[in-house]
């Protein structure tokens, strides 16, 4: 778009790709990328293993929300969990499509995140008018927090938040004297008149429609935002084009939501609302709010031994719950975060530059952040009159660290133009930039942001070896049953069997049909619920009737690791069972006994004699 390109057309675009090399060799480094095998997810437990599932099903299905390879016998069915993260889903379906496997497909998108949150960011400051040096400090220190790093993989849609920085830029044009859809008017202030169609107002507006599919979180950050930037600049320059601009803004990023949802929709208008599939309470918000201790702190396992121990300290003690731990701002983001506390209740002076103007709307977002998502905050009140749909409210930090390192660079920014005059002058401050941004990612990344396969790596080509065999032992496509019952979604835990592991089979497999992915509260979930807990003898009848050719076992989800059931199982199906590497994955083929129950019920009860 134009207006988001006008800076590369300012200057030279090798210093955008510089910025990108830059970038993605920081996190090859950060991550430990050369000892990585890419054949394998980067992490390969809770949401990853759901996220795998669902990229390996865009590569078997046209889109993630089917899968006739999962939840047998009635097939995967997602409308009940409805997740508006298309974009990152159209993104990893051409991916899939064009790389070996879906686990490179995962890696490569996470990868790319680096690069895509310095472009975003640079092109921002960029676009406020930032200097080139102070820009590429910003830009580089962002991408590089705790919150994306430890996210990983797992949560790869949050990791993915480069869209940051158009959001907060969106909001800070609603903040302006002349907001989206005014900015060509001259209208009197209280008498608010629609310009014609220009650049900027065209930019937002599709922006602001194409946030709906990045997620709810995000979406939503965004939409709470733009509103507070349109309330202030209503209320700064005396006029209501703020507060019209905003609902205009809000309005449209609303309409890309519901059509995000429209599936979901859908499926409630056909088959009735199904409250049990994913179940969320008011009190989640205040248990999984924002901490600003958490965010202040060094991070946790930092490269100064003493500034580790004081995280130590306090995690130990407050434990905090949920994300808080991920949060950390660093160094540069504490600054920025502590200066635009100071903007908000200290004494302003607005017209002195225009990068002076920009702090003000900032410190007052940085603010309603905070106050929407500390515990205890506006997020509690959302979740009581609106909805409990959001509940991580600690995620509204990567806001507020974007906000953070604005502000630092407009103060690096101030700090160029007053004393760098000369050539010999630039030099120096260049050297000095450099060494802030190699501060900045010292103090925010550490040795422990490396990822680690080997045990993970172990388990996966165990899993890999183990679905080989019994995709030899059965015909192709056949339906396995998983044991035991697992709830889908959110199961959290069945004895010491973790949530989504059952989708680990499917990962593997090329043709079989497995149980596991039942939408919880439908059809299918209840006649799984119900017929995995009947007797042995009385179970495989019922899965064999049900046209399943084997059953898998999982021994973590059995409070006796499944001695009982396999013992069993082996008696009346007469097979010994196939057993994973490590022993925790059994499985018992069906096949030959539904023949041999199939021959026996066609021979005469009754024989005549001679």
């Amino acid at each position: 778009m134009r207006v988001l390109l006008t800076c590369l057309k300012e200057t030279q675009a090798w210093v955008y790709a510089a910025v990108v090399v830059t970038s993605t060799t920081v996190a090859y480094f950060a991550l430990g990328i050369g000892g990585v095998d890419l054949n394998i997810p980067f992490d390969y437990n809770w949401d990853t293993i759901a996220l795998s599932a669902a990229v390996k099903g865009l590569a078997d299905e046209p889109w993630y929300l089917h899968n006739s390879f999962l939840g047998m016998p009635g097939g995967f069915d997602a409308c009940d969990y409805p997740t508006p993260d298309n974009f990152h889903f159209l993104v990893l379906k051409i991916l899939v499509n064009l790389l070996p496997n879906f686990s490179i497909a995962i890696n490569t998108y996470y990868l790319m995140t680096f690069p895509l949150a310095s472009m975003t960011s640079l092109l921002v400051f960029r676009h406020f008018r930032i200097p080139f040096g102070p820009a590429i400090v910003g830009s580089l220190l962002y991408p590089f927090l705790q919150y994306h790093f430890r996210h990983g993989v797992q949560h790869l849609f949050l990791s993915a938040y480069f869209i940051v920085p158009l959001m907060v830029m969106v909001a800070l044009w609603t903040a302006s004297a002349r907001p989206p859809l005014f900015d060509g008017a001259t209208a009197e202030r209280w008498r608010p008149r629609l310009a014609a169609p220009r650049a900027r107002s065209v930019a937002a507006l599709l922006l602001c429609f194409s946030f709906s599919g990045f997620g709810v979180y995000y979406a939503m950050f965004a939409a709470f935002i733009i509103l507070v930037a349109g309330a202030y600049g209503g209320a700064v320059h005396r006029s209501p084009r703020g507060f019209v601009s905003a609902g205009v803004l809000v309005a449209s990023l609303c309409a890309g939501l519901f059509l995000n949802l429209a599936p979901a929709v859908l499926q409630r208008a056909k088959h009735g609302p199904n409250p049990d599939a994913v179940i969320r309470t008011i009190v989640d918000a205040e248990k999984w709010g924002l901490r600003i201790t958490p965010m202040l702190l060094p991070i946790s396992e930092h490269r100064i031994a003493a500034l580790g121990k004081l995280r130590d300290k306090y995690n130990e003690s407050v434990r905090p719950a949920g994300e808080n731990d991920w949060c950390a701002l660093g160094l540069f983001g504490t600054a920025g975060f502590l200066l635009l506390l100071w903007r908000l209740f200290g004494r302003r002076n607005d017209n002195t530059d225009e990068h002076d103007g920009i702090l003000s709307p900032l410190s007052v977002l940085n603010g309603a952040a905070l106050l929407l998502g500390t515990i205890g905050g506006l997020s509690g009140l959302f979740a009581l009159l609106v909805s409990t749909s959001i509940r991580s409210y600690a995620r509204i930090s990567i806001f507020i660290a974007f906000f953070a390192f604005f502000s630092v660079t407009i103060v690096l920014a101030k700090i160029w133009s007053r004393y760098v005059k000369t050539r010999r002058q630039a030099i120096r401050g260049a050297v000095g930039l450099a060494v802030c941004t190699i501060l900045g990612l010292l103090d925010q990344t550490t040795p422990a942001s490396k990822l680690k396969q080997d045990a993970l790596k172990a388990e996966y080509y165990q899993d890999a070896d183990f679905i080989r065999r019994i995709e030899a032992s059965v015909p192709p496509g056949s339906k396995i049953a998983q044991l035991p019952y697992f709830p889908y979604p959110e199961g959290n835990y069945v004895h010491r069997m973790a949530d989504y592991e059952h989708f680990k089979p499917y990962l593997h497999s090329k043709a079989l049909r497995w149980s596991y992915g039942a939408m919880r509260g439908r059809a299918t979930d209840r006649w799984q619920r119900e017929t995995f807990a009947k007797p042995p003898r009385e179970l495989v009848s019922l899965v064999i009737g049900a046209g399943f050719s084997g059953i898998y076992i999982d021994r973590l989800g059995f409070g006796d690791q499944a001695i009982a059931l396999v013992s069993n199982l082996q008696v009346i199906l007469g097979e010994t069972p196939l057993e994973s590497g490590n022993r925790r994955r059994v499985f018992f083929p069906l096949h030959r006994f539904a023949e041999r129950m199939r021959a026996e019920r066609s021979q005469p009860s009754n024989p005549s004699g001679p």
